[in-house]
């Protein structure tokens, strides 16, 4: 697991399109989990002195990834002091609540068959 932590601060003398007239202060945490694995099964027979063969190869995979985000964006309030940066001093009415979040698993299964007489293979069939 991974942890980021990020913050943003805008000043009082910064351009009041993109931040308030005391400054702007940002503060972001993200948590990123990855997961992974992979199981496989192979199988192989010969049977009737060998002039028959089995081959078999099955498996599963699972992969998920998890995002959390939260965090706040804002304006720092009128009445309070410029240039302070925590969240306290952003001013309620205008600031963003920032809760975001990913999560995507993807699960798969796999296989092949084979069956041979007297050579390799004489039918095969395949699924994912």
């Amino acid at each position: 697991m991974q942890q980021i932590l990020f913050e943003k601060k805008y000043y009082a003398s910064t351009n009041t399109t993109i931040a308030g007239a005391n400054g702007q202060y940002a503060k972001m945490k993200t948590d990123d989990k990855q997961v992974y694995g992979d199981v496989m099964l192979n199988i192989n027979k010969h049977f009737l002195e060998n002039k028959l063969s089995f081959v078999a190869n099955v498996g599963a995979s699972l992969s998920d990834i998890k995002q959390d985000q939260t965090g706040l964006d804002g304006p720092i309030a009128d009445n309070l002091i410029p240039n302070v940066f925590n969240e306290y001093q952003v001013d309620a009415a205008r600031e963003k609540r920032l809760p975001n979040g990913y999560h995507e698993q993807t699960k798969s299964l796999l296989g092949s068959l084979e069956f041979g007489w007297k050579e390799p293979a004489v039918s095969d069939g395949y699924w994912t």
